[in-house]
């Protein structure tokens, strides 16, 4: 079976342009990409924050913590997958 692709090869030819030549089209997909990392980034960095400042949280203020970092973390890895799927 040499020369019939493989489900590999199959699969990473999804979604692909291959342009080579950089254009607009590049630039906002790498923004979509770094706009996620960047959210997600700031979701771990608040949850690290909240949970190493001077005394942990507890009762409400773990729960706004909790909250906080999950509508960073969450929407920040979605972008982020989103952008890398578009690459």
């Amino acid at each position: 079976m040499k020369g019939t692709p493989g489900t590999a090869d199959t699969l990473a030819a999804v979604g692909h342009h291959f342009s080579h030549s950089p254009g607009w089209d590049d630039f906002f997909v790498a923004l979509v990409l770094v706009v996620g990392a960047t959210l997600a980034l700031l979701g771990l960095h608040s949850a690290f924050t909240a949970w190493r400042g001077p005394e942990p949280p507890r009762g409400r203020a773990l729960r706004g913590a909790l909250l906080g970092t999950g509508l960073l973390l969450v929407p920040g890895l979605m972008i982020a997958a989103f952008g890398v799927w578009l690459y």
